[in-house]
This record gives C-alpha cells, sequence and structure tokens, in this order.
C-alpha cells in the first residue's frame, strides 16, 4: 500500500507464519489422535509414542518460529533506522539470537543417544536433565525481547517531532511487550513436576501457540497503520464524530445544527453531485435523518394559514 519493495523481513515474518500454523495443526492433531490433555494411564503404548514426537517437534517449530520472528523485526530496525551504532547493536543482537537458537535445537535433538529414545523410552539411552533443558532456554528468548522492545525508545526521544507525535511512535514501537507478557506466562509454565506430563502439559501448549501467534501479531502490527487508514477512513471517521457529538449536545440549533446534517449526510453523498436543473432554481435539500428543516415545517405552515385566512376577509 505503501509502494515499498518487499524486504528479507517480509519473507520471513510469512516463513514464521507457515511455522506456527503447522505447529498448531500438529498440536490440534495430538489432541485427537496422541492423547495430549488426557490422563496418561488412559493411554495406549502407540499414543504415547505419537505424543513424544509431537513435544519434540512441536518444540524445534515454536523455537524455530520465534528466532525467525525476532529477526524480521530486526531487519525492518535495520531498514528504519540508519544509525551506525544502532545497526550494530542490530547485529549483535541478530547474532546473539541466531547462536542460541541453534544451540537450543541442537541441545533438544542431542539430549539423549540414541535419538529415538526421545519418543521410545525403551530403547536404553543416555540422557541429560530434560527438566533442566526446559527451563533454561527460554531465558535468553525473554531477555532478546526485552532488549528488542527497549532498542528504538533512545531513537525515538532524538527525533525532532512534538512531544505527542513522539509517545505516540514509542507505543507503536512498545507493541512488542504483548509478545513479551506471553513470553513470561509461557515460561511460568514450563515449572511442573508430575509423570502425568500428557494431562499437566496443557497450560504450557496452550501458552505455546499463544506465544508464536501474539509476537507475529505483535510485529506486524507496528507497520499497520496504512491498513488501519484504509480499512477506517475519514468519511467513517467524520460519521463517529458527528454522532458522538449529537449524542453529547442534544438538541442544536441554527449554525451548529447545518454543520451536523453536514457531516451525517457526507457519508451518503455520491462521488459526483447529481445535475442541477438552473432554470427551476436551486434544489431544496433536507436531511431525513436529521429531521432539521422538518422542525420548522409546523410554524410555517401556521404562517402560511394565517395569511391565508387573512386575505380571504380581505
Amino acid at each position: 500500500m505503501k509502494k515499498v519493495a518487499v524486504g528479507i523481513e517480509d519473507v520471513l515474518i510469512i516463513i514464521a507464519l507457515v511455522i506456527t500454523t503447522a505447529q498448531t495443526t500438529y498440536i490440534c492433531v495430538g489432541v485427537r489422535e496422541y492423547g495430549l490433555g488426557r490422563h496418561l494411564w488412559a493411554l495406549k503404548p502407540e499414543q504415547f509414542a505419537g505424543f513424544s514426537k509431537l513435544w519434540y517437534t512441536v518444540g524445534t517449530l515454536q523455537c524455530t518460529a520465534l528466532m525467525l520472528t525476532k529477526i524480521s523485526l530486526l531487519m525492518l530496525f535495520h531498514r528504519i533506522f540508519i544509525t551506525p551504532a544502532f545497526r550494530m547493536a542490530i547485529k549483535v543482537i541478530g547474532i546473539t539470537i541466531i547462536l542460541w537458537w541453534i544451540g537450543t535445537i541442537l541441545a533438544d535433538t542431542l539430549i539423549c543417544l540414541p535419538i529415538k529414545h526421545n519418543w521410545n523410552p525403551e530403547i536404553p539411552a543416555r540422557c541429560g536433565n530434560k527438566q533442566l533443558l526446559a527451563i533454561i532456554p527460554p531465558i535468553p528468548w525473554i531477555v532478546t525481547d526485552l532488549a528488542i522492545l527497549l532498542m528504538p525508545m533512545p531513537m525515538v526521544y532524538k527525533l525532532h517531532l512534538p512531544g505527542l507525535q513522539r509517545v505516540g511512535l514509542a507505543g507503536l514501537f512498545l507493541l512488542g511487550s504483548f509478545a513479551l507478557v506471553s513470553s513470561c506466562v509461557r515460561y511460568s509454565t514450563l515449572f511442573y513436576q508430575h509423570d502425568d506430563v500428557t494431562y499437566y502439559l496443557i497450560p504450557a501448549t496452550i501458552w505455546t501457540i499463544i506465544e508464536s501467534d501474539v509476537t507475529i501479531i505483535s510485529v506486524c502490527l507496528i507497520v499497520s497503520r496504512p491498513w488501519f487508514i484504509k480499512l477506517y477512513p475519514s468519511k467513517l471517521v467524520s460519521l463517529i464524530k458527528e454522532k458522538t457529538s449529537k449524542r453529547s449536545s442534544g438538541k442544536s440549533s441554527g449554525h451548529s445544527g447545518g454543520r451536523k446534517a453536514l457531516f451525517s449526510s457526507f457519508a451518503r453523498l455520491s462521488e459526483t453531485p447529481p445535475a442541477v436543473d438552473v432554470s427551476r432554481g436551486a434544489p431544496f435539500e433536507m436531511d431525513i435523518e436529521k429531521n432539521e428543516e422538518m422542525d420548522s415545517l409546523p410554524t410555517n405552515c401556521q404562517r402560511m394559514a394565517t395569511v391565508r385566512g387573512g386575505m380571504e376577509g380581505f
């Protein structure tokens, strides 16, 4: 809409959306087929194996989706801000995110050797601390969320803009706080100590979906202003203002009434005005919804009756 070329950040956010959709779909399949949400003792052995593969895959998909979304936002910042120091900070945080993503994927994959032990506990294997692996990796994600959230604030503060505009721009970049909150809530759901994993993992599963989706939404909201302007055009804004002022002021008279009638009829006017026959004089326009002119008709009729009676008496 703004005639801006598609950048790498747009491609990355679309890939993140596809991965998040695949993750959510897989979780729904797990609820239907693999006993996710049911008690462990009510599952068949093949269902538990399917659940173990699901949880193993969902962790990889979610980590990848978050990484792509964060890198997409950093690439957007790189396009917007041209300060060398700021771009250097973007590169440092971006490299940190990518390296931590690689480390998390490797740790999830190699926590047990052979790997098949992750979904088939009957296979003998050497495993690390799975509980610790579930708790440690989200911490850097939350820290990088906070860093990305606060990065633009000094740049916005230095802009030569009126105070209200700077506050609005800062609020636009702070929309990522929704993603930060969802990450913190999801992190709190990981502290569980129970063998009935298929039943007690439900809060963590729900917030895994929420975290990925809200992160994508928060990033996209930053560039959604043209879309909102297109969705809510000036005609609709004028109509809302008119309705609000009509409720607050009650009955109006004179100039203010005509002005509000203009706002009321503006949204209903066609793009091209109707042709006017000059020989018949200017057309009499009446706003039926407002009934501004209707209020004065009884008085005019009384005057007409008075004049007619006087003429008949004469």
